[in-house]
């Protein structure tokens, strides 16, 4: 497990070494783009997700 985490972690390193520069930001502003964007995906995904719910519930009944 140990050694997964290290692989993944050199994974981000170099990823974050590679995209920061061309995305003209440090690495501190592109980690934060990144959490922010997955943030937002996130939410989207939650919103969708209640969209569908409430889809599926019964029509309400008129008078």
């Amino acid at each position: 497990m140990a050694a997964m985490t290290i692989h993944l972690a050199g994974d981000v390193i170099s990823a974050i070494a590679k995209w920061a520069p061309v995305e003209h930001m440090s690495a501190e502003e592109f980690i934060l783009s990144a959490v922010s964007e997955k943030c937002a995906k996130a939410n989207a995904l939650e919103e969708v997700e209640t969209f569908w719910r409430e889809l599926a519930l019964p029509l309400p009944l008129r008078n």
